[in-house]
């Protein structure tokens, strides 16, 4: 699967003018390989918003970009809305599905070099998959819960039900 995050760095002026562009991404679930998207603010850097997309393939991901991209981007002024972007993709062996992710209420970014996984349960509270893309690998956490000291993460996002795709 194909992984794609965008950070954005958002002045707090323009927090609700980026979350009200944020929630007119439905259209991606007519796209041809789209999975889920979903994101909100993150907890270690209230400026930040970061959003998770998932794709099938590279190649259903070039399409939408290639064709309907542009065209959402434009009709919801989100680009107004922030400073700065960072978009990295990123890829697993993990199937992630639409109807897991509306389960979770946070994920979070870590390192996989100095991750240790202590899950210790097999029920369905926490999903997690090792990301990677050329140069870095990262382990991407989705929780139904946020517990315990998260400082040790790069990222920890408490996911806005209203990004969610």
């Amino acid at each position: 699967m194909l992984i794609k995050m965008i950070k954005c760095e958002v002045d707090e002026q323009f927090k609700d003018r980026f979350h009200l562009a944020q929630t007119k991404w439905t259209e991606l679930k007519l796209a041809k390989g789209f999975v889920a998207q979903f994101g909100g603010w993150n907890l270690l850097n209230k400026e930040e918003a970061v959003i998770i997309g998932v794709w099938e393939s590279i190649d259903a991901y070039t399409l939408f970009m290639n064709q309907n991209h542009d065209k959402i981007v434009d009709e919801n002024g989100q680009v107004e809305t922030y400073k700065n972007i960072e978009v990295s993709l990123w890829s697993t062996n993990e199937i992630i599905s639409s109807s897991d992710i509306e389960y979770f209420t946070f994920f979070a970014l870590h390192d996989a070099g100095d991750f240790k996984n202590n899950k210790g349960n097999n029920d369905k509270t926490i999903f997690m998959t090792q990301i990677k893309n050329e140069e870095l690998k990262k382990v991407l956490i989705c929780k139904s819960e946020l517990e315990g000291n998260y400082g040790d993460f790069e990222t920890v996002i408490e996911l806005d039900k209203e990004w969610i795709v």
